[in-house]
């Protein structure tokens, strides 16, 4: 019996990535940090040419820290940086990103970052991230050409103890600004402005805003009684607020919370509150009242997120504040640990307390537990999963489960 001849056909391997355009190519670098970029040079010209005229530009301290030394080669990193932007300035192209994070332990550090500033500025840089560890001894000024680069849309600046300009105008999309020290007051003045962050920045005055197109707006700081450091000149409505507590709340807390909002000039549609619980929470509604005797304010939604919450914190007092404070919509309730069924228990036993009448009794004015209705009620779960279900305790305890990580009351007043 005859065998059978089997033909056995190699293959050639076809590089078909490497024949894709320089802007898709581009965009695949873009996930990775430069130094993982700069390895892919090696690889022919054609990657070379990639690796040296790829507009994104990601620069992290971290990537060049030797274990054995315990410290970071900052000589090999300001030479990565200075050799990047070197070879890419003879591409006539713009930056599209420059991220930067860099410790100024030297005095002499200001001045390179600086230069980089400068150049990446020069090339008309899109998005711009700044994350500088600035010692105490040496306070950083940021150069003025930051914020003569119009075609900014995104900067996000992280500087402790660096000083920044009063005033800003230009025309950003996204402006997040964290740690950083403002003198006197503080001015943006941007059209298109649509997203703005303040996150614990220090020793400024009055807070004035024009963006007649900005959509959110998140704050994290101290709140005042009287709120008399925001100027906003913006939309009718936001479409979103943010806020962020680290403090104990007591019945002040709250006061100065719902006086600041009342002041300001512009409806909020959704208000976030992250409150990173520490102490134990405390309020009392006659006492708010006597101090605070305007209307609650209308929301179209009430996100509260709570973060690290054990199974003994106060969560009735904790809505109890916010109700007097606002009457939303929706009632969101989010927590950063696994919605487990006593906390669904607490949250819905204090939604359903407006049964007890006799709990504002000796108040001349009725509380919030009787002025509300619960239409329905929807848990989420992981994986987008929602279930919407009636206002009972049988029902809200089925729909619990270990994977729920919010739930949200919607109701009528």
């Amino acid at each position: 019996m005859a065998k059978k001849q089997t033909c056995c056909i190699q293959a050639t391997p076809v590089d078909r990535i490497s024949d894709l355009p320089d802007g898709i190519l581009h965009h695949i670098l873009s996930y990775l940090s430069t130094k993982t970029v700069a390895r892919t040079t090696v690889l022919s010209k054609r990657w070379r040419h990639l690796g040296d005229s790829c507009p994104f530009f990601d620069f992290f301290q971290h990537d060049f820290y030797i274990p054995i030394m315990d410290n970071f080669n900052s000589e090999t990193f300001i030479d990565a940086v200075d050799r990047k932007l070197e070879s890419f300035y003879k591409y006539n192209s713009g930056i599209q990103r420059f991220r930067l994070s860099f410790s100024l332990v030297e005095p002499e550090y200001h001045s390179l970052v600086d230069k980089w500033i400068g150049l990446v500025a020069e090339r008309h840089v899109k998005e711009l991230y700044l994350n500088l560890d600035v010692r105490l001894k040496n306070p950083y000024s940021l150069p003025r050409e930051i914020f003569a680069v119009k075609s900014l849309t995104v900067l996000e600046i992280s500087c402790g103890n660096t000083f920044f300009p009063s005033s800003i105008r230009l025309p950003y999309l996204v402006i997040r600004l964290s740690s950083c020290r403002i003198h006197g007051g503080f001015k943006i003045s941007c059209n298109q402005l649509k997203e703005l962050e303040l996150d614990n920045c220090m020793q400024f005055g009055k807070i004035e805003i024009f963006a007649p197109n900005l959509s959110s707006f998140s704050y994290f700081g101290p709140l005042h009684s009287k709120c008399s450091y925001f100027s906003l000149n913006v939309p009718i409505k936001l479409k979103k607020f943010m806020l962020r507590s680290e403090r104990s709340l007591d019945t002040y807390w709250y006061i100065r919370l719902k006086q600041c909002l009342l002041q300001l000039q512009c409806g909020i549609e959704t208000l976030v509150l992250s409150i990173k619980l520490r102490s134990k929470i405390t309020f009392d509604g006659d006492e708010a009242s006597k101090r605070c005797i305007s209307p609650p304010y209308a929301l179209k939604c009430l996100a509260l997120k709570v973060f690290h919450p054990s199974l003994t914190f106060d969560l009735e007092s904790l809505i109890d504040g916010f109700l007097w404070c606002f009457h939303p919509e929706i009632l969101a309730v989010m927590f950063t640990i696994t919605m487990v069924e006593p906390l669904c228990k607490v949250l819905f036993e204090t939604m359903d307390s407006r049964k007890d009448q006799g709990c504002c009794s000796s108040s001349k004015s009725k509380c919030w537990r009787h002025s509300f209705k619960v239409k329905h009620v929807i848990v989420k779960k992981e994986k987008g999963v929602k279930e919407q279900v009636p206002f009972s305790w049988e029902a809200l305890s089925k729909a619990v489960c270990e994977k729920t990580y919010e739930v949200e009351f919607y109701l009528t007043w």
